[in-house]
């Protein structure tokens, strides 16, 4: 190919002549010794001086490196301007093979040798340019030509991909003019008398590139820079643009084109690389005026890519990933951002404020019933599939989880609806629901329903309607939601998650205890029923929370029939089940069921009464008093361990052993362990030291192990504990405290206490130690017993009867009390009482009231003389 004639412009065809003769085998310096480098390139550029236009010598000084980056850069300047001119034509395969040599020799041994150390990308990264890397001509690129290779370089990228040139530079090396540009504007190594023009025009044309270039092109050649572990400074310049191009409004798409695979069928899209780019998106810059504002902006774009990518995309599931893992990270402004504005139509449900302002036009709209229309059935289903997809991609998101829980009641409804409708929305909904329930704890989830069905319908100010297309609109109307029971019972079975049925059945147990509106009653009730009819003894898994529920239904204060008969269904329910096992903090409660259902034996109710009776005799074997004291070795030897553990514990120094220790007794006396039995003087003897610490730590624990002494073995240690209180010379705590315990006992009694002839006789030791304590319950206390023995006819009644009037007389008459004007009549109600006593067959009965009636006159004829 012969040489043409220098010129200022060189044809195409001259060109790539020129271009053949600087690139030689198309690798300058392959299959070269290194010694003969130099020589060849001088021969290349010898011949090549002699074609290329005089812009050649405009630099001197620049050695064999510079002259040759120069030629090739001319080189490729005159290919670029034919290719704008002339007329079109393709390049081939050869064509551009040399024009990709040009360029590398243009980066490698024109640029490169001007940057400082580790900025840009390394030269032994670059395959094909190795050979050129052993080129020395011992010349380091200087400022200026630095700045002019690049300027031209920077042409050739801002033309918009006119020609392969062009492309080439765009897509291979816009790393390379970033890392140069970046440190003639940017570099902390140059002193700042050397900053001159050339700083300010590098400035210029850095900002010209990244405005010109595609997003794309620039945020994976910012990234090649930040992968080749840069220097601080140009770091932080490159995480500056990246932030730039992530704020622009494609910005959010750029990265996910960028870096994930276009198709997922041929590259796998895995969590790992989702969270690659989630991370990124995630790293607030330091650039944002504010976290606000940087959510503001990608928000916005996330919300657009979910609403309008098709969901087969590796956008979209891109997009619905880092949404998940925004929440997890940011999770206000993110909901704020991204969650609420693609859900908002949810929330119009219940609340004004949350009308979003893509809604506020159809509000002008109105349905055929005159209803202002919130959210369309298109609005309404898209919101809905929103969601949808976000917990597909994130299902074990807890952050995601909370974020939508104020929408579940709104989501419930729409189901509802869409079950009795047909609508085509009842499916993605009920996904929903199931799949957060399915991954949301027992209690949390039971709160969510029990806010379904009571609060939130009280809160809404919309409601549901018939779309024209057969979906679901939202239309203004306050008209409270009611809920199906029956409907939701099959809905809460749907869930399959037994924890979380147990969860909301003692969450309405809970809450018909503590509603007194009728109506919020027949709701609770039908949910229970229902729960119960479906669940069965399923729902029993929470055993001690539905025993203590059980036992205050039974003590309902109003004695309403339904109440007691559904906690005696309740109680069927646990007792039935041969698979329930009782805990042992549960006996307590379970030995004052059995007074309680004692008393209820006699109740005006026939199914009650028999009901009663018969969880009577489940309970007994359930209750530790049964338990078989003859028990085997093993278990012996497991109280003896138990009961030396709580000695020791209770010789302990630190008050919560101490406590510990009391624990371990209280539990043996409650579980009647043999062994203990054995012990009971013991027992009894440090409960009562206990309770004179003066820590309540310690003193309280004490007073409950008294207390279930005195249930547990009320004849072995009721009469030592009264012997105790009743001592002349004990200060006044102690006195309360151990007051204290046997008033746990007679409380736990309820009426079950008129029962026990022993708690009478308590009343008489009270009123002859401390009869002032009585003084404010006398006239109870008198008209208590004038009831007693007209309804009770045992001997054991009676007597006790006797003793607690005897006691009043002596404690209250001696002082002078029953003789005051307003007791008078309580004295004479006493004296009739004593003289009906005075009448019993049982000689013990009537010796203690011819007593009482002879202490009464001789205290009448001293007080009053008469």
């Amino acid at each position: 190919m012969g040489a043409p004639e220098p010129s200022n412009d060189l044809s195409l065809k001259q060109g790539l002549q020129l271009a053949e003769v600087l690139a030689g085998s198309q690798r300058p310096g392959r299959n070269v010794a290194v010694q003969d480098l130099p020589g060849v390139i001088r021969a290349r550029l010898d011949k090549a001086v002699t074609i290329l236009p005089p812009a050649l010598h405009a630099f001197v000084g620049l050695g064999l490196r510079g002259e040759f980056a120069l030629a090739c850069l001319e080189c490729l300047k005159q290919l670029h301007a034919a290719l704008r001119t002339g007329p079109s034509a393709e390049l081939g395969s050869i064509d551009l093979k040399l024009v990709g040599v040009l360029l590398q020799v243009v980066i490698c041994l024109g640029m490169y040798p001007g940057l400082e150390p580790r900025v840009g990308i390394p030269l032994e990264s670059r395959t094909q340019a190795t050979p050129l890397a052993m080129l020395e001509d011992g010349n380091r690129t200087s400022r200026s030509f630095l700045s002019h290779l690049t300027e031209e370089m920077m042409v050739f990228a801002c033309d918009a991909g006119a020609t392969p040139i062009s492309r080439d530079v765009a897509s291979l090396y816009l790393c390379d003019l970033y890392a140069v540009y970046l440190q003639l504007v940017h570099s902390p190594n140059i002193p700042e008398n050397l900053k001159d023009g050339i700083t300010a025009k590098a400035a210029a044309s850095l900002e010209r590139l990244f405005t010109s270039a595609h997003s794309g092109h620039s945020l994976e050649a910012l990234m090649s820079l930040l992968r080749s572990r840069p220097p601080s400074w140009l770091a932080a310049q490159c995480s500056r643009l990246l932030t730039r191009i992530l704020l622009r409004p494609d910005g959010i798409l750029t990265v996910f084109q960028c870096l994930l695979p276009g198709n997922p069928a041929i590259g796998t899209l895995d969590n790992a690389q989702l969270q690659h780019v989630a991370q990124i998106i995630c790293a607030v810059p330091k650039q944002s005026v504010s976290i606000e504002e940087y959510f503001a902006n990608i928000g916005a774009q996330l919300v657009q890519l979910i609403r309008k990518a098709p969901i087969t995309t590796m956008v979209f599931r891109a997009a619905t990933y880092v949404v998940g893992y925004l929440l997890n990270k940011r999770p206000v402004v993110t909901k704020k951002y991204v969650l609420n504005p693609l859900i908002a139509p949810l929330f119009q449900f219940y609340a004004r404020e949350a009308w979003s302002m893509d809604s506020m036009d159809e509000i002008l709209n109105t349905d055929l019933n005159d209803r202002p229309v919130l959210a369309h059935e298109k609005s309404l289903g898209d919101a809905v599939g929103h969601l949808r997809h976000l917990l597909n991609s994130n299902d074990s998101s807890f952050a995601l989880r909370d974020a939508i829980a104020p929408v579940i009641p709104p989501l419930y409804y729409i189901y509802d609806f869409a079950l009795q409708t047909g609508s085509s929305v009842r499916q993605p909904a009920l996904e929903i629901l199931i799949s957060f329930f399915k991954n949301t704890p027992g209690a949390e989830g039971a709160s969510v329903l029990l806010n379904t069905v009571f609060t939130v319908p009280s809160h809404q100010y919309a409601n549901l309607a018939r779309g024209p297309n057969g979906g679901i609109m939202l239309v203004l109307d306050p008209t409270r939601y009611r809920t199906d029971a029956s409907r939701f019972v099959t809905f809460l079975d749907a869930i399959d998650n037994d924890d979380l049925a147990g969860e909301f059945f003692l969450r309405l147990l809970e809450g018909l205890q503590q509603t007194n509106s009728p109506v919020r009653k027949l709701e609770f009730t039908e949910l229970i029923l229902g729960v119960m009819e479906r669940y069965g003894e399923r729902i029993v898994s929470k055993t001690k929370q539905i025993i203590l529920f059980s036992k205050n239904m039974l003590m309902s204060e109003d004695e309403d029939p339904e109440t007691i008969s559904l906690g005696i269904a309740l109680l069927s329910a646990v007792l039935n089940s041969e698979e329930t096992e009782i805990p042992t903090e549960s006996q307590p409660a379970l030995t004052d069921l059995l007074i309680i259902l004692q008393a209820l034996s006699s109740h005006s109710a026939p199914e009650i009464r028999q009901s009663a009776r018969e969880l009577r005799v489940l309970i007994v074997p359930r209750t530790t008093g049964f338990a078989d004291v003859d028990a085997d070795q093993g278990k012996r030897n497991t109280g003896v361990e138990e009961f030396e553990e709580a000695l020791r514990e209770l010789a302990d120094d630190l008050l919560p052993v101490r406590a510990h220790g009391m624990h371990l007794l209280r539990g043996l006396i409650l579980k009647r362990d043999p062994v203990l039995k054995e012990k009971l003087g013991e027992v009894t003897e440090i409960f009562l030291n206990q309770i004179r610490d003066e820590d309540s730590f310690i003193y309280l624990n004490a007073i409950k192990g008294l207390s279930a002494l005195t249930d547990v073995y009320p004849l072995s240690t009721l009469c030592n504990i009264v012997s105790r209180y009743t001592e002349a010379d004990v200060d006044l705590d102690y006195r309360l405290r151990v007051g204290e315990a046997l008033m746990q006992t007679i409380q736990r009694c309820g009426d079950a206490f008129a029962k026990y002839c022993d708690s009478l006789s308590l009343l008489s030791l009270v009123a002859e130690t401390s009869p002032l304590a009585l003084l404010p319950f006398l006239r109870q206390i008198v008209t208590y017993v004038s009831s007693l023995l007209l309804l009770e006819q045992t001997v054991e009644t009676r007597r006790g009867a006797a003793s607690l009037l005897l006691g009043l007389v002596h404690g209250l008459g001696r002082k002078g009390i029953l003789f005051a004007e307003e007791n008078r009549d309580v004295a004479n109600e006493i004296k009739t009482r004593l003289e009906i006593l005075e009448q019993e067959s049982d000689e013990t009965t009537r010796l203690k009231a011819v007593e009482a009636i002879g202490e009464l006159s001789d205290l009448v004829q001293e007080r009053l003389g008469i």
